[in-house]
This record gives C-alpha cells, structure tokens and sequence, in this order.
C-alpha cells in the first residue's frame, strides 16, 4: 500500500514539472521563469542594461564600443574660455566604461608674451599689468662700451638692433670681438629675445651704427658713421677723415646687398632711416664740411648742418638736399606719412630758412623745429618752438590722419599755436609730448609732464593701434603722465607710458636702476619699437643694474655702460 503511494506521488511531481515547462514556453519567456531555473557565466557587471544601456541582455556595457563624447575636467565656467578647449573621450571595445579623456585643455598660468588667455579667465590677467616687464636683458662687459641705439621690426615679427660695441659682446649664440674702439653691431633676435644671427663690422679705428630700418620684403637698411675702414661684405669702405656717413643694405639674413660712404675730411653721420610706401630708403643726419649723397655736393652753411637722401632699391641716389644756417643745427628724427611726405624735427641754435620769406629765428639758447616735405624733399610747412631758455627735439612720429606728434624736452615754456605749457620750476626740465595738425598751423593738444625736480634726458616716441602713443625715456626726479607719481631712485631712471589718441593717461611705471656707484651710472634709452600686438621692444646702455622684482639684473659699468634690449607688456 506504501509503495503504491509513493509510486503515485512521484508520478503526480512528473506530470507537474511537465506542465510547468509547458507554461514557460508558452508566455516566450522575456524574464527567466524562476531565479532557480537560470544560471550565467559571471561578466563582471550584470543587470538590467547599465548606465550605457537600455536595458536589454545585461551584458554589462556602459556604452557602445568606439562611441565618442566631449570631455572637460577643468573648473567651471573655463570650458571654451581663452585657450581652454574640450576634448573627447572613447567608449572601450568592450562597452565597460570610456577610455582617458584626450585632447582638451585646461587653464594654465598666463603667459604675458602671448596674446592668449592661458588663465582661462577672460579677463586682463593681474599678473601681466600693461607695461609691466615680459623680458629684459643686458649685454657687454667691463672696461668697454655697448650699446643699442635703434630698433626695427621685421615683418616677421621679429625684432633687428643696431648699435656698437667694443672688447667683446654676447647675444646669445657666442661672443662678437671688436677689433678696435667700437664696432658696428647688427643683430636679429626672436620676440622672445632669442639671438637668429648677430654681426660685427669694423677696423681698429671707430664705427658705429646709429639706425636701422626693414622695408616692405624684410630687407634692412642700417645706417651710422665710419671712421677708419669697414667691409659690409661688398667692398671695403674707407673714410676721407673724421668720419663719413654710411648706408648699408642686407637681406633679412643678415647677407650683404649694397654699401656706401658719404663725406669728406669733416664729420657726417646718419642718424635716421625711414621707409617709404614705394619701399625707398630715406636718410637723415648731420654733417659739417661737404656732403656728395649722389646728386649735387652739399656743403654746410656753418658749424653742424642737416642733409637728407633718398635711394631706391638698389641704392640709386633719387634725392637730397641741405637744411641748415649759421649756427649750430641738430637734426633728430625722422617719420614718413601715408603719401609718402617727410616729417623731421631737430634744434637750431639761429636761423632757418626752409621755406622762401619764413625765416625761422631762435629766442635763445636751442629752439624746437618740425617741417614736413615733400617726396622731393620740397618744403611744404616748417614751424619752431621755443624761449630764451635750452630745449630739445627727441623723436616725431604721424598718426592715422596725418597729424604730427612731437616729443622733447625744455625749460621755461612753450607755445604750440597759441597753447603755452611750462615747466613747474625754472631749474627743471620737463617731457613735452604735442599733437600738432597735418597741416602744420594748428595743434590738438600738449602736454608738459615732469614735476620742480624733473630732469628729461632722453625719449623715443611710437604710435601704435587707435593712434595710441607709447613713450619710453630716461628722466631723473618725478614725473606724473596722469596714473600718479612716477619717482626716480638715481641719476637716470627709466619711465614708459601709454598714452591715448587724446593725450589722455592709459598706463605707465618706472625702472629703477640698482642705486648708483658715481655720478656717470644713468642708464638711458635710445630706441624703442612696437610689435604687431602692442609691446614695447626698447634698447639703450645702462651704466647700473636694473632693479627687478627686488632682484638686480646687469651689472655697474659707470664709465663705458653696456647694451640692454628689453620687451615691455602692452
């Protein structure tokens, strides 16, 4: 009887196993039917699909293989700010997550030689103020003089600096050995400061480089005076006496192209170069005695007196002429307007006479002049400035519409066409910086900047985007360009500023020098240039160390000076 029970029952759990399987297969199980009818092999995540899923198998993937997204880990509000760019990142063939985020770019510290925003942060970074310092260096060594005296830039962007040098000088690819007194030095460097090549040129005797200037196809135009013999690579050059003018042209190589040598047993040098539309070279300087630039001789009137050239390409002779008359007369600067018409500006100590019945006469002591010319060096306009007092000519420069901008020094006062400014103390010497109309017979604005101790000694003035001006110079006391107080620390300190279309204050600062050792130790600049983006490129001799960031960079070299070259934000 048990067996017979039994017997039943195993056969009742049959029946009803076989009808559970029936059941299965007829709902097309989408789930197992129960946990303990289903086995798997593990694959390391299971489920119902994922985060990359939908669902599904549960394989386990994340994402499809060889999917991509855009990816960022840096801060928010950085992502497509500046330099700051998102990458991607790739699922990994086996769906189980995506790979290293590839490609973006995070916000750095600034770099204050670029343009870009490395930060991120889209603002004017604190850590780049406008004229603040980007790069500076020193060249030269004791018991010799260096020095740079003018900057050009290449349409390259890089920058070209003439200057001399004697005992040895180092730019950074090796050291140049004069051969005798001073040499001539010629040199490109990168924006960063980086020497592309340097050259020297000289005998024993003296020679010096006093401009350089880069036409339209990056040839460069170097000018200055020789005294003894010097071979640019094209002939041996010899003076007739105490130093003859020079026009040398290279490629952008630093290859010799044409040279040349102007004057007589008197002195003459040029010291400034200036490119026209046409890309023909004009020449100014000084010169006593005679003068032979390839048209009709030029002799000086008395004592020092201007000459100005034009050559083209090739160095034929187009134009010259003479300015000067009994006294003594300095030519200064040089710049070129858009049609090609010719601004100078210098000092005279008598007369003038550019124009048939306008005789310029000076009040005393060295007066101020500006005139503008023709291409043919014909006189369109000439004007003069001044009082019994001592002033100085430093630099011209044209802006976008043709208006003439002046800088210089003086005591006592001025009066620009009715607009008088003055020093604030009869022993003081202040900066003057005017705009004066295209026209020559009106003006726009001046300004005398410098306080009852100022004492400027030099300038250089450039014009820049929107017409803004940039000023760098060599000054002692205080000055104020309208940011504030700008105090000298010795003998000769370095100012820059920035100024607008208007006159008005934009930035400027100070350079102090590491505090004199004799009466000698002004460091003094000679040059100054502008990038495409705005920075100042300025060259001089320091006689001083440079005091930055409370560290001294250079050396005291009171008596000789050696050369600097700097890079100042914009």
């Amino acid at each position: 009887m048990f067996e017979a029970m039994n017997r039943k029952l195993r056969q009742n759990s049959a029946l009803s196993r076989r009808l559970a399987i029936v059941a299965c297969l007829g709902v097309m199980a989408l789930a197992a039917c129960s946990p303990e009818e289903r086995e798997f092999e593990p694959t390391g995540t299971s489920g119902t699909g994922g985060a990359g899923g939908a669902g599904g198998s549960g394989s386990g993937m994340v994402c499809t293989p060889d999917e991509q997204r855009s990816c960022y880990s840096g801060p928010p509000g950085t992502e497509d700010v500046g330099t700051c760019k998102p990458g991607i990142e790739v699922c990994l063939p086996n769906g189980a997550g995506f790979g290293e985020c590839g490609g973006a770019v995070l916000p750095q510290p600034e770099d204050c030689l670029t343009p870009e925003d490395e930060a991120c942060n889209g603002v004017d970074p604190l850590e780049c103020p406008a004229l603040g310092i980007g790069w500076l260096r020193t060249y030269g060594e004791q018991a010799s003089a260096q020095m740079i005296t003018d900057i050009a830039i290449a349409p390259d962007g890089n920058i070209v600096i003439a200057g001399a040098f004697g005992g040895t000088i180092d730019l950074g690819d090796g050291p140049l050995a004069s051969t005798g007194s001073l040499d001539i030095l010629l040199a490109k460097l990168t924006p960063k400061g980086e020497v592309v090549w340097a050259k020297r040129f000289g005998d024993a005797a003296l020679q010096q480089a006093n401009a350089v200037a880069i036409d339209k196809d990056g040839a460069i135009y170097v000018g200055g005076r020789v005294l003894g013999a010097v071979n640019f690579g094209s002939g041996v050059l010899t003076s007739a006496g105490s130093g003859d003018a020079f026009l040398a042209k290279f490629d952008a190589d630093g290859g010799p192209v044409w040279s040349k040598l102007f004057g007589d047993t008197a002195l003459q040098e040029v010291r400034a170069i200036a490119m026209t539309k046409a890309n023909q070279v004009i020449v100014a300087g000084n010169f006593a005695g005679n003068i032979a630039l390839g048209g009709a001789q030029l002799a000086s009137a008395g004592g020092n007196d201007i000459f100005l050239a034009k050559f083209d390409e090739t160095g034929f002779h187009a134009a010259s002429r003479r300015i000067g008359g009994q006294g003594a007369d300095e030519f200064r600067a040089i710049a070129v307007n858009t049609n090609d018409e010719v601004v100078i500006t210098g000092v005279f100590s008598s007369t003038l006479e550019l124009i048939a019945g306008n005789t310029l006469t000076s009040k005393g002591g060295l007066d101020v002049f500006a005139a503008q010319l023709s291409p043919t060096f014909a006189p369109i306009w000439a004007n003069a400035w001044g009082d019994a007092a001592t002033q100085q000519a430093f630099d011209v420069a044209i802006a976008s519409n043709g208006d003439v901008l002046l800088t210089g020094a003086f005591e006592g006062a001025l009066n620009f066409f009715g607009q008088t400014i003055k020093t604030d103390a009869v022993a003081s010497r202040a900066l003057y910086v005017t705009r004066i109309a295209g026209t020559g017979d009106s003006v726009v604005w001046a300004k005398a900047i410098g306080d009852a101790t100022a004492f400027v000694t030099q300038a250089s003035l450039a014009v820049g985007t929107a017409d803004q001006l940039a000023l760098a110079g060599t000054f002692q006391g205080g000055m104020d360009f309208g940011g504030g107080p700008l105090m000298a620390a010795d003998a000769g300190d370095l100012f820059f500023a920035k100024l607008s279309s208007d006159g008005a204050h934009v930035a400027s600062s100070v350079l102090l020098s590491g505090g004199a050792k004799d009466n000698d130790a002004a460091n003094t600049v000679f040059a100054l240039a502008l990038l495409p983006a705005g920075d100042l490129i300025v060259g001089g001799q320091n006689h001083a160390p440079f005091l930055i960031n409370k560290a001294l960079v250079g050396s005291f070299d009171g008596k000789d000076g050696d050369a600097f070259l700097g890079r100042f934000l914009p």
